[in-house]
């Protein structure tokens, strides 16, 4: 940057120098002048406004941020500015723009379950870079303190927090494995500048061949499970079957013991009159006591003899 700054002092004094020339070449003190005032107030603008975009000079912090100030080496000088417009020394200073927004920084991870299957996964870390660590930050890390201190501790965070999971919780409680690392970041010494608001964790792979064999294990145990209920209905139907059997034999046996207890035979005999319609049958099965043969007598001839 500071040869940029030195570039910019030779070449657009020069430069304004040869478009002046018609100028003073025409004669006369008022055309030499004139060179010099327009030199001057290209210098000031240069001064001003080019230069303060490259740092120096005039500038502004833009809001959600804070601007460092640094020499003309770009060490910090110590100082801190708010938004705002802000001035410094043109050429020999500048100013570095920290921002204090809510940012996201997205890794891919390789880690390990805790059964040492390789998994593959995308963090998305959202934070914050705390106002009163912009200074000490910049001035430790520059620019580099994503790549320097905040990748690192993402990194070991997730595979810390990976190993405490199987790859079957991995895949299907990915909120806890998210707030294991959140609470692993909150707690880093490493990550004091930075506030840590949330972890997401997405994209959860592991090899083909283990995949293959998760999905055969789930499908597994549904199967087992379809089966384990198939079962629990059959023998819910069993005995709702063993269930009415019981009844109705429970029913019969107080039936014989009321018809034995009220007589016997004659109770019979009065329960089929009472259900007599006073039509008889056509035909009559006697016998069959003492080995005697059936008989079968036709009881319309019985009536009419």
């Amino acid at each position: 940057m500071l040869w940029v700054k030195f570039l910019l002092f030779i070449i657009v004094p020069v430069i304004a120098f040869v478009i002046t020339i018609p100028m003073w070449r025409r004669g006369g003190q008022w055309g030499f002048r004139g060179s010099v005032l327009v030199v001057c107030i290209v210098l000031t603008l240069v001064g001003w406004i080019v230069v303060g975009n490259f740092g120096g000079g005039l500038g502004v912090c833009p809001n959600g941020s804070v601007a460092v100030e640094t020499t003309w080496n770009g060490v910090p000088t110590g100082k801190v500015m708010d938004p705002g417009p802000y001035y410094v020394a043109p050429v020999i200073g500048g100013a570095h723009a920290v921002n204090l927004q809510l940012q996201a920084r997205t890794k891919t991870i390789e880690a390990a379950s805790s059964d040492q299957q390789d998994v593959t996964a995308k963090v998305t870390v959202n934070f914050r870079v705390k106002k009163e660590y912009a200074l000490p930050l910049y001035k430790g890390y520059r620019e580099a303190w994503l790549t320097d201190v905040l990748d690192p501790a993402i990194e070991y965070q997730s595979k810390y927090a990976a190993a405490q999971f199987t790859p079957l919780d991995l895949l299907q409680k990915r909120t806890d494995v998210g707030d294991k690392m959140l609470k692993g970041l909150k707690e880093s010494d490493t990550l004091a500048p930075f506030e840590i608001v949330a972890v997401n964790v997405e994209n959860v792979a592991f090899s083909d061949a283990y995949t293959k064999a998760i999905e055969d294990k789930m499908v597994a145990a549904q199967k087992a499970l379809e089966a384990e209920n198939k079962l629990k209905q059959v023998q819910q139907e069993a005995a709702q079957t063993v269930a009415t059997a019981t009844a109705e034999a429970q029913k019969i046996k107080i039936q014989a013991d009321a018809i034995q207890a009220q007589g016997g035979s004659g109770y019979v005999t009065l329960q089929m009159i009472q259900k007599w319609d006073g039509k008889l049958p056509p035909t009559l099965i006697i016998g069959g006591a003492n080995s005697s043969p059936f008989q079968i007598l036709d009881v319309g001839q019985l009536v009419d003899k």
